[in-house]
């Protein structure tokens, strides 16, 4: 009986999953299906949705994200440079348009931001005694009475 394979970490992507990350990257008008169509045979697939389905899964793959993240320091620096240049441009319409491409591209490759609230719950047991029975303590001279 033959031992299961360890599995690989740090793998370097595939030349098509390299392709299906630079295509998502690059081309802002391509949608993650439409990058998965270019890149993968996608002549076996009977719907639409089994095709969006793996185009999902495939862009969720530790070697896909890997390279993604590669195209992440250039998108940042064109944030930058956008803000630097346009921040001040005498036509709104030009610092919206050109800041909503960089963003909308910022996040086709990671995703919408979430913002997440996170809920903490402590308990606190606290007994009371009002009969009167119990020693107390007195501030005065440390007694009981």
């Amino acid at each position: 009986m033959s031992k299961p394979k360890p599995a690989i970490t740090n793998r370097p992507p595939t030349r098509k999953q390299a392709e299906y990350a630079r295509i998502i990257a690059t081309e802002p008008k391509t949608t993650q299906l439409e990058a998965y169509k270019q890149v993968y045979n996608t002549s076996g697939y009977t719907s639409k949705n089994a095709i969006e389905q793996e185009a999902s899964r495939t862009l969720k793959h530790p070697s896909v994200q890997s390279e993604l993240a590669k195209y992440t320091n250039i998108l940042e620096n064109t944030l930058i440079t956008t803000v630097r240049d346009w921040g001040n441009h005498d036509k709104p319409r030009q610092r919206e348009i050109a800041q909503q491409a960089v963003m909308y591209m910022h996040d086709k490759i990671h995703g919408k931001a979430k913002q997440s609230i996170d809920v903490v719950s402590t308990t606190v047991k606290l007994s009371l005694d009002f009969s009167g029975s119990a020693p107390v303590n007195t501030l005065d001279d440390n007694t009981t009475k």
